[in-house]
């Protein structure tokens, strides 16, 4: 509308523009259109906006507290769901509905030690296209990832520099498997941009605390923020400085006129205003003036003052695997070259190679950073070809790819930077609390040894014994806290043991026995007096990253895992977590659980089955992951079970009908609350107790552990044999059962075996595996191109014939889920050779 209203920020002043005032200048609404815009102040970014017009408040049900001081501690758990319809299947004939939740107040910068999009809004989005019938993907991850410090010449988990990668699935399954993800790094609007940032923090307070009559504009929009930062440049930066007392309004008053960014450094004591307020402690009234440097309120940027991701990072559109330039530490300029190629942009150009040394790299500031990825899956919307060609429709992973071509989910967490923690040994004394983090404030790590007593406040964690705790020496963000083995005080004086000392005289150098340095080497000693004993360097140890044990389903080659169960039969295995460091806390956690719910799309749900409905509680076709048992005192195991009945009380459902997807993925994260999480993604693929597979000739299938048994003779699909009449040719074909049960037989499936061939069994007595050789020498007239194709059948132990061929895949990743005919092509030619002679 054109009527202009007066609309208040969330310091109660008036916004009086729709846009960027230095650009449009477009009244605000009349009439709250619900979608919100520059104008919107906090009290009405809240809610659930489905797109249409349409929103409602959101109510959760708190499903979990963790108290915890800590800086990443005291997380409140909650879910919660609504139904919504839609007037029509998409909002226009190419773009579909976008449903997002908007609300909350990100942390602040200096107490929050948010260095992005402090103060700012949460956006939690997707993208809604029925007529595309497909869901939008689901995407897990905890609250704060934590990220160390990785520079340029160094590699992570998954590449150069700090590594980390989101989990995400498209839960719409089918026979052949779920839908590909994308990644994308969320948008500015995604990150919440509804209004600007507040920066810097404190500068900006409510009228009723200003001073004076003429309490500052709306910080939110350039023109207010830059109008602000020239007044108080102007009383702040004089080079004859500022007079005692503040003007009427609170501000400050220059003296002089010469005016300057150099006269106002970071640290100094200028200041821009002085706001009246009550004592944190007291609650008395009182004075405080705001501290003013160029440097803490800088120059408008976009990049700064609207939300964004965190700066220098890129994202794998199909992985997920995230690249962040962080440097090397909270201290130190990274100069080095690349150790490997950067796409820093994801636009196909690489912006660093290897071996390039590029320009000196100021780090990022340790502590809390805010990301959203979006999580893409195509739409299968079938209007998409109208409008575009095949090729954009399917290239879904763009930034800005059609928003018609795919559904979309966002997930919104906190990445912590900060440098790599280091513990001492447990056979130091930790009685005392060493460095603070982020994640131990007391300055302790590890989980209790000893059982609950009053006198000592420990309790078990995951019902059994914990590695005990050790005090940190490491991984602290000021340079005197980044290593400090002081801490790690010593039980003995000698350099046995994990935790050794060496005695030291007033001049701290070595003295007496042992005569050992503090790397546990020998040397002269000084001869002094003994005064104290301190830590050697072997006392203090870096954190080092968990480990999957033996027990949990083995990735093939370093990539997905496989577990393959039985239609009809429940799915179960373990997996175990272990940490190589003395002190641990441990914690695994899993992405992409499938839900009963969710197989009403399937196309096995005949037979009388009744499918769990959403929200329904004991649903046997739910995965689920029990709960954290101790595996030791440095490990810990969670059971993953996939049953295959509705109720515990039913029987197993019969593999015809058993309605569970026939190969999903899932994904498991472990965590030791330091290190980005290690992660073990499982492809689980159910198969009929006797699934035949072809024994294929291919010299790979010998060479690998997951298909032994299965390199055999069987020539390839679609080979073309050539014979003369009157010579024999000799094939053999042999077949295998996944769980290794006869009888097998192989047999002609199309065409006709040629006159005077045969199929002779090479070991009928056993029947699996089984071989037979095809044998046929053929006569004159017999000249043609004949076609013959095999399939391999065993009789099911539910008493139903069905032919099984499958093709074992070269990792053995999964299974073809189409029955594998084998069709060759037999030639039968003379042999002629025709001489032409020339003079």
């Amino acid at each position: 509308g054109a009527a202009a209203v007066e609309r208040v920020d969330p310091f109660g002043v008036a916004i009086p523009f729709d846009a960027d005032p230095s650009t449009t200048r477009v009244p605000c609404e009349a009439e709250d259109d619900h979608d919100p815009d520059y104008c919107s102040p906090w009290s009405s970014t809240y809610g659930m906006f489905y797109g249409d017009g349409t929103y409602g408040d959101v109510t959760l049900t708190v499903t979990g507290v963790e108290h915890d001081p800590s800086l990443d501690g005291n997380l409140v758990f909650a879910s919660g769901s609504w139904e919504h319809t839609y007037p029509s299947p998409k909002k226009s004939a190419e773009e579909p509905w976008t449903a997002y939740f908007m609300g909350g107040e990100r942390l602040s910068k200096v107490a929050g030690k948010l260095q992005n999009n402090a103060l700012g809004r949460f956006r939690l989005e997707t993208r809604v296209n029925i007529i595309g019938q497909n869901q939008a993907p689901v995407a897990m991850s905890p609250a704060i990832v934590p990220v160390t410090y990785t520079g340029r010449a160094l590699h992570s988990a998954y590449g150069i520099m700090s590594t980390l990668q989101v989990a995400a699935h498209d839960m719409d399954v089918a026979v052949g498997g779920q839908d590909e993800v994308y990644f994308v790094l969320g948008s500015s609007e995604q990150h919440g941009a509804v209004l600007a940032n507040q920066v810097p923090e404190g500068a900006y307070l409510p009228a009723s605390k200003a001073r004076g009559t003429n309490p500052p504009t709306s910080p939110w929009h350039k023109d207010a923020y830059e109008a602000e930062r020239q007044k108080c440049i102007a009383v702040a930066c004089a080079a004859d400085g500022q007079m005692p007392e503040p003007d009427v309004d609170g501000y400050a008053q220059a003296k002089g006129v010469d005016v300057s960014c150099n006269h106002c450094p970071a640290g100094g004591d200028r200041w821009c205003r002085q706001i009246t307020e009550p004592d944190a402690v007291t609650g008395q009234i009182g004075n405080r003036r705001l501290p003013f440097s160029c440097t803490q309120y800088p120059a408008w940027d976009n990049a700064r003052n609207l939300a964004s991701h965190p700066p220098r990072m890129s994202i794998d559109v199909s992985t997920g695997v995230i690249t962040w330039e962080t440097g090397v530490g909270p201290f130190t300029v990274d100069s080095a070259a690349y150790a490997d190629n950067w796409d820093a942009n994801n636009d196909g150009v690489l912006d660093a190679t290897n071996n390039t040394v590029p320009a000196p790299m100021e780090p990022l500031t340790p502590g809390f950073y805010s990301l959203v990825v979006e999580i893409r899956s195509a739409s299968n919307d079938p209007d998409c070809v109208l409008f575009h060609s095949a090729a954009v429709c399917a290239d879904i992973g763009k930034p800005n790819a059609p928003p018609m071509t795919y559904v979309s989910t966002t997930v919104d967490f906190l990445v912590y930077l900060h440098p790599a923690p280091a513990f001492c040994s447990a056979e130091c004394k930790n009685e005392v609390g060493g460095i603070a983090t982020f994640n131990d404030a007391s300055g302790f790590y590890g989980d209790a040894i000893s059982a609950a007593t009053e006198e000592t406040g420990a309790m078990f964690r995951y019902g059994g014994a914990g590695s005990g705790r050790c005090a940190i020496c490491g991984g602290g963000e000021t340079s005197a806290t980044l290593l400090d083995r002081s801490h790690c005080e010593p039980q003995t004086p000698d350099c046995i043991g994990n935790c050794p000392g060496i005695f030291v005289d007033n001049d701290g150098n070595p003295s007496g026995d042992p005569t050992k340095d503090v790397n546990c080497n020998t040397i002269t000693t000084s001869g002094g007096f003994r005064t104290r004993l301190v830590p050697a360097v072997a006392a203090c140890v870096v954190n080092r990253r968990p480990v999957w044990l033996t027990g949990t389903p083995t990735a093939i080659d370093g990539g997905v895992a496989v577990v393959k169960g039985v239609l009809g039969k429940k799915v179960e295995f373990d997996v175990i977590l272990e940490d190589p460091d003395e002190c641990n806390e441990l914690q695994i956690e899993v992405d992409g659980l499938f839900k009963g719910h969710m197989m009403l799309a399937l196309p096995r749900t005949g037979s009388g089955i009744t499918i769990c409905s959403e929200g329904e509680t004991g649903c046997g076709w739910d995965m689920t992951l029990g709960q954290t048992t101790r595996n030791g005192t440095r490990s810990i195991k969670r059971r993953f079970t996939w049953d295959a009945k509705k109720a515990s009380s039913d029987a197993d459902t019969l593999a015809d009908v058993d309605p569970r997807p026939r190969n999903t993925e899932i994904c498991f994260t472990g965590s030791d609350g330091y290190l980005a999480p290690v992660r073990r993604c499982v492809n689980i693929v159910l198969q009929r107790s006797d699934v035949l597979y072809w024994r294929d000739e291919r010299p790979q299938l010998a060479a690998s552990v997951a298909t032994v048994g299965f390199n055999g003779t069987t020539p390839a699909n679609g080979t073309i044999f050539y014979v003369s009449p009157g010579n024999t040719l000799e094939f053999k074909l042999s077949a295998k059962q996944g769980i290794g049960q006869g009888p097998i037989v192989v047999y002609v499936s199309q065409g006709v075996m040629p006159m005077g061939g045969n199929l002779t069994d090479d070991n009928p007595a056993s029947g699996d595996p089984q071989s037979v050789t095809f044998r046929w020498k053929p006569t004159l007239g017999q000249e043609c191109t004949h076609l013959v194709c095999f399939l391999a059948r065993k009789t099911p132990t539910d008493g139903a014939p069905v032919d099984y061929a499958y093709t074992v895949q070269d990792t053995s990743s999964a299974i073809d889920a189409h029955v594998d005919e084998r069709c060759f092509s037999i030639v039968v030619a003379r042999s002629a050779l025709a001489l032409t002679g020339s003079a």
